[in-house]
């Protein structure tokens, strides 16, 4: 007969049910627990106690892939070229509300140098004209009129350019503010006397009086054309810019975060992702770990029944023996006791027997 196994061994039934039973309770626990699948949701959850056998045989499972988790794909480098993200703050650094076309720059270019240059020009050919209509005589005396005429227009147009430039930066320096009205007020006087002057010159001559005022007119509007195309053309604000920079550095905010919750975004469905594959990567293995326990189930289940098998052949080898006959203590036979006569019975055998009395006494 073989000999008993140890109930306590991997091949017991006891032992075997009773992994079994916990591997069952373990996979139908995790098959319920947190994480996308594609089951019906509102199944509860269950949580298995840390001194289940099966949860420490998964765990032990699970700890063999820890560190072989894939990199997620929002970690993966991406190409600069295929970033929207990229390509809207270059566009956004890039972009400029001054911005024009290059025949625009072309133009103004050309007008701004108009502006400055035609003031001076024209400050030059009135103080030549000055002193030719006013130095005729001795060559020192025309010449010394000729350098002061054409220092006085010079000067005039000198004028028009500063009140230029001081109105320009009149929005951003409150201090320059006194300078550009002295500008103006030195510019206007010297205008008025150089236009009186040469009005002056040339109303002895048969000129038509249209032709006079246009004459004595056009060098003053030259000027305060030229330092209006100056202050306004060449015109470049700190408020405007800090304004501008103050636009483009909220748009880039925005696009930051458009871009964070972007990335949030990514980042939680690959997490999802993540969660899923693991969840699924759990799942095949406590249905590993269930066809294992099954296995031993099985095992035992067979060992048991090998065990039996050879119980009964045994049994049948052996002769059969008759039935044994129960045996009886053996007791010491006592004689059995008299008991003593009683006094009533002595009198009455002494009154009829008078012999044996008499023998007795």
């Amino acid at each position: 007969m073989a000999e008993a196994e140890d109930p306590k061994t991997v091949g017991g039934e006891p032992q075997t049910r009773d992994l079994v039973s916990l591997a069952l309770q373990a996979l139908q626990r995790w098959s319920l627990g947190p994480g996308p699948s594609p089951e019906p949701e509102g199944a509860p959850e269950a949580s298995v106690p840390a001194s289940d056998p099966a949860q420490a045989a998964v765990i032990a499972a699970q700890a063999e892939g820890q560190g072989r988790d894939q990199p997620l794909p929002s970690t993966l480098p991406t190409a600069a070229e295929d970033d929207p993200i990229a390509r809207y703050r270059q566009k956004i650094e890039e972009f400029d509300a001054d911005r024009e076309a290059p025949i625009g720059k072309g133009v103004r270019l050309l007008l701004l140098t108009t502006g400055y240059v035609a003031p001076v020009c024209c400050a030059a050919l009135l103080g030549w004209e000055f002193g030719e209509l006013f130095g005729k005589g001795d060559f020192f005396f025309s010449t010394a009129l000729h350098v002061l005429s054409l220092s006085g227009e010079l000067i005039i147009a000198g004028l028009a350019l500063a009140t230029a430039w001081s109105l320009k930066r009149v929005g951003s320096d409150r201090h320059l503010l006194p300078r550009a009205v002295l500008c103006g007020a030195l510019f206007l006087v010297a205008s008025i006397g150089s236009a009186t002057a040469l009005w002056w010159a040339l109303s002895a001559s048969p000129i038509p009086p249209i032709v006079l005022a246009f004459r004595v007119l056009v060098p003053i509007l030259i000027e305060v054309g030229g330092m209006a195309v100056v202050a306004t053309l060449d015109f470049q604000s700190l408020e405007a810019f800090l304004a501008g920079l103050h636009r483009r550095a909220e748009a880039i905010q925005r696009l930051s975060e458009a871009e964070l919750r972007l990335k949030a975004a990514e980042q939680e469905a690959a997490n999802r992702q993540r969660e899923y594959e693991e969840y699924r990567l759990m799942r095949a293995r406590n249905e590993e770990v269930l066809l294992k326990m099954l296995e031993i189930q099985s095992r035992g289940a067979l060992a048991a029944l090998e065990r039996q098998v050879k119980v009964i052949e045994s049994e049948a080898v052996q002769p059969a023996l008759p039935p044994a006959q129960p045996q009886q203590s053996k007791t010491e036979e006592l004689p059995p006791v008299k008991e003593a006569p009683s006094w009533s019975l002595l009198t009455s055998q002494q009154a009829w027997n008078p012999r044996g009395h008499q023998a007795r006494t």
